[in-house]
């Protein structure tokens, strides 16, 4: 499949796939053929690089946990946000039905909710007086109706 990149991202991509590609022809191919493995030519076990090397760095930038899965989601969530196309969107994560896309992997971003909680008051209040720009809105509050 043919992932279109942001031309920063490729170059940083293309640069660090040619250290990657320089340090396995110092330390030469091993015996599985495999693209990253331990020193002893087993594969990486996702777990430990999770918590060995995703860990720290997440409580580093003070992120909440999340395995390497959670990056699924993001990337969903996030082109859902930027308006990406759903078919673009299913075939980037590789699914077969954009039901799964939009159920399962696509996640309400709380600033959209309140953008729109903005926006539908506009239009039921449109003589209503209007925020200040540099007012911040105040969070959009949950309504359960029975």
């Amino acid at each position: 499949m043919l992932i279109a990149l942001y031309p920063p991202v490729l170059r940083a991509f293309a640069s660090t796939a040619r250290s990657h590609v320089k340090n396995l022809e110092k330390l030469g191919p091993n015996e599985r053929g495999l693209v990253s493995a331990t020193r002893n030519g087993t594969p990486r076990d996702a777990n430990l690089l999770v918590k060995r090397k995703l860990y720290p760095l997440l409580d580093s930038l003070e992120i909440e946990r999340g395995g390497l899965h959670a990056f699924r989601h993001t990337n969903s969530t996030l082109m859902d946000r930027l308006g990406v196309p759903l078919k673009v969107r299913q075939q980037r994560l590789g699914h077969s039905d954009p039901s799964l896309t939009l159920g399962v992997y696509t996640h309400v971003a709380s600033e959209d909710d309140a953008r729109f909680a903005m926006q539908l008051d506009g239009i039921l209040r449109p003589i209503a007086p209007k925020l200040e720009i540099d007012k911040k809105p105040e969070a959009a509050k949950s309504l359960y109706l029975n």
